[in-house]
């Protein structure tokens, strides 16, 4: 139900930008049948040469495969407060609220708007650049990026006012594409998906949950999304479906497991042109007037930077309320959320 005809066509070419390789999944398909406007899935990415192995199943403090497939069927087993790991444990709040941005003082009733950048991490300069952005954006960062620190980026972020997302691989429905190291996909048990996950999580910090790096294959598969979203259950996070399928059965394993969700509605950025960026964002814009709330993904492109950057402060002039991811999901309440940290 997206306003105006859609300027983009599904299927991104491959090329570069800043350096890094494009790697579209040429078989996702981005918009639900409700949503006119397509999009190609192109990745900001630099992976690495064929798909990891996958990771050992052995984890500590974690729930039993009896357990977990309990879980998965929706039936959560009984467990004492200390079976779950330290990193799952928050003493007041789910590690989402406890790691939520604050809101915007004057956002009241105002229609909400959720800029989520994908890729952070992957070149350092970019990831900087995004995060001079006016805030709240949200910057999700790519778990396998190879930069040094990035505990360090995440921090910086996190002390400009944005909110910080897990941006997690998962497998695509082209066999062709690899969607990097460490990926969660179709054929992996409960066991090695809470393995898999945690590899990438431990190299983040301050995150308030994940959304999919690619994902058509993965995200389509019930069991698949049920196995993730009983870890995030477990952890107290958040997830944002990218929509890279129209057949995604995400949200609907996120509400089974009451999972704290949202969904992305626009892709900014698949032209990398100031016209078109801006086209996006006057959709967007229209539909949170619509719906209340919309939520857009974009890249650390300079061109999509730039655009942001004039844009946010015109959208607060006319009155759109720019929020963080959190303050957008359902099946949450944000009434007790922590302030952002020093």
């Amino acid at each position: 139900m997206a306003l105006g005809a859609s300027l983009f066509v599904a299927g991104a070419a491959v090329g570069t930008v800043g350096g890094f390789a494009l790697h579209p999944d040429p078989a996702e398909v981005t918009r639900t049948a409700q949503r006119s406007t397509p999009d190609g899935g192109g990745s900001y990415s630099q992976a690495p040469n064929g798909p990891d192995k996958e990771a050992s199943p052995s984890v500590d403090g974690g729930v039993g495969s009896d357990d977990r497939e309990r879980r998965t069927a929706g039936v959560k087993p009984e467990r004492a407060p200390d079976e779950k790991s330290a990193e799952a444990r928050e003493p007041e709040a789910e590690r989402w609220q406890h790691n939520a941005a604050a809101m915007p003082a004057d956002a009241g009733d105002k229609p909400r708007i959720a800029i989520v950048l994908d890729d952070m991490g992957l070149e350092v300069d970019a990831t900087r650049d995004a995060i001079d952005l006016p805030s709240p954006i949200t910057l999700s960062f790519l778990t396998y990026a190879e930069t040094d620190d990035l505990h360090a980026l995440t921090a910086s972020a996190r002390r400009a006012g944005h909110e910080v997302m897990a941006h997690v691989p998962m497998q695509p429905s082209s066999a062709s594409v690899d969607p990097g190291p460490h990926a969660l996909t179709r054929a992996m048990s409960g066991d090695a998906i809470r393995a898999n996950l945690a590899w990438g999580l431990d190299r983040l910090s301050g995150y308030v949950g994940i959304n999919n790096h690619m994902g058509s294959a993965a995200t389509a598969d019930g069991r698949t999304m049920r196995r993730l979203m009983a870890e995030l259950d477990d952890r107290g996070l958040l997830f944002l479906d990218s929509r890279t399928t129209a057949e995604t059965k995400a949200i609907e394993a996120a509400k089974g497991a009451s999972v704290p969700h949202t969904e992305r509605d626009v892709f900014l950025d698949n032209v990398k042109d100031p016209g078109a960026i801006r086209e996006q964002l006057r959709e967007l814009e229209a539909l949170a007037r619509r719906d209340g709330s919309a939520v857009a993904i974009g890249h650390p492109y300079d061109v999509t930077i730039s655009v942001l950057a004039d844009w946010l402060p015109e959208a607060r002039e006319r009155g759109v309320a720019l929020v963080p991811i959190s303050a957008v999901v359902q099946g949450a309440d944000r009434r007790n959320v922590a302030a952002l940290p020093e």
